[in-house]
């Protein structure tokens, strides 16, 4: 269910020696999650979203979305209803159900075009996009979570 475009939302913020911040609780309680060992300095609070849409009204077009937003990515594209130049999200291993239906919203969106990412480079950004919707979410499947692969983005054009 797409709830950014709610008057508030709940966020979930955890305390440690990484701060994680969440929409979405089940994230960080999940015996599965990367922060499930935050989970007892779990404090929920009350904020009002802001959708891509409104930034883009506000502010304009930009040449790339970037969302990582710690498990809330697909709420955040559904609050997108256009199609723009480029925009990337990330996604975990193993983890599959948020990355399939994503990338099927970023086809709804006319979004034809995809690239895998593996891991955190900040600076990158893929040369080639040689994944349609379905091959890409095929390849998804088959990764498992590891010491040497835990996730990374997945672009669209």
């Amino acid at each position: 269910v797409c709830n950014i475009t709610a008057d508030v939302v709940p966020f979930y913020h955890c305390d440690g020696l990484s701060p994680v911040s969440t929409m979405k609780k089940e994230w960080i309680l999940s015996p599965e999650s990367w922060f499930h060992h935050h989970k007892d300095t779990l404090k929920e609070f009350f904020v009002k979203p802001v959708s891509l849409d409104s930034l883009i009204s506000k502010y304009g077009t930009p040449d790339l979305i970037k969302i990582d937003v710690e498990g809330a990515e697909y709420e955040v594209i559904c609050s997108l209803s256009q199609k723009v130049q480029c925009i990337c999200f990330e996604w975990q291993a193993g983890v599959n159900e948020p990355i399939k239906q994503c990338v099927h919203k970023l086809s709804e969106l006319g979004f034809t075009e995809f690239a895998i990412q593996y891991g955190d480079k900040y600076a990158y950004r893929p040369s080639v996009y040689d994944y349609t919707a379905d091959n890409l979410l095929d390849i998804v499947q088959l990764i498992v979570k590891s010491d040497s692969v835990w996730g990374g983005m997945i672009w669209a054009r």
